[in-house]
């Protein structure tokens, strides 16, 4: 995040309640409401509202077609002359699309990637055995929830079920609800941790922990329709929209 005020760097990461907070800072100063509307149109001035940007097609070829010992290697992390190593890592690989860069408008994350991502390990659930579910839940859904703003992944380690089905408030802990003493952030500086050997769960109600193997058929990724996290980001979408972008007077 570069060149942005403390109000757009929130409101870049969708983090409502901060945005919130600050809100009457401007009240305060003269032409304040202008200048909130100002840094709203800085932040966003475009529709905020993201598609899917990355086709996962080719990546779950290249997993499918990978022979079981270039899939234990992938998932204990061996740096191998394969095209699945190369698809994973290598330049303009699967890795190097989901690595941090410089942010200066619009959001800090595009969660319909992550969404899906959740979408495609489900239907291809039957396709793939189980090393390659679990290379693409720790290696590719988890890869991505790296990119998580501080607020989401606050909302990932105490669980989407609680916040979204239960109305819990986000309690603003990077611990794992149900794994005391672990943390979603920060990250490991090692070929360890979140995107490596483990992903968040988006739903079903033990989530607010880390799983290196999810224990639940299609279905579980999403639970209940809505899925909670399509109503998580829906609803964060709607703050922005409704209560962060100021009316001033003609």
């Amino acid at each position: 995040i570069q060149n942005a005020t403390a109000f757009r760097a929130a409101l870049g990461a969708g983090d409502a309640d901060m945005a919130q907070m600050m809100v009457p800072y401007f009240k305060k100063l003269e032409n304040g409401e202008q200048i909130q509307a100002d840094q709203y149109a800085a932040q966003f001035p475009e529709d905020l509202a993201l598609e899917a940007d990355y086709d996962f097609g080719p990546l779950v070829e290249v997993i499918s077609n990978s022979t079981a010992e270039e899939v234990k290697a992938q998932l204990n992390h061996e740096n191998r002359d394969s095209a699945l190593c190369l698809a994973m890592a290598g330049p303009g690989g699967f890795r190097k699309r989901f690595s941090p860069g410089v942010v200066s408008v619009g959001p800090h994350f595009n969660a319909q990637n992550l969404i899906k991502a959740l979408s495609v390990y489900e239907s291809q659930w039957d396709a793939c055995n189980q090393a390659q579910r679990d290379l693409f839940w720790r290696q590719v859904i988890g890869f991505i929830q790296r990119l998580l703003p501080a607020c989401d992944a606050q909302a990932f380690a105490q669980g989407l079920y609680y916040i979204v089905k239960n109305g819990e408030k986000n309690r603003r802990s990077l611990e794992f609800r149900n794994d005391k003493g672990s943390f979603i952030f920060p990250l490991l500086p090692t070929l360890s941790g979140l995107g490596f050997d483990y992903a968040c769960a988006p739903a079903c109600t033990f989530v607010g922990g880390r799983l290196d193997q999810p224990a639940w058929q299609p279905g579980g990724v999403w639970g209940s329709p809505p899925p909670p996290i399509q109503k998580f980001y829906r609803a964060k979408t709607s703050d922005h929209s409704e209560l962060y972008r100021p009316r001033p007077a003609p």
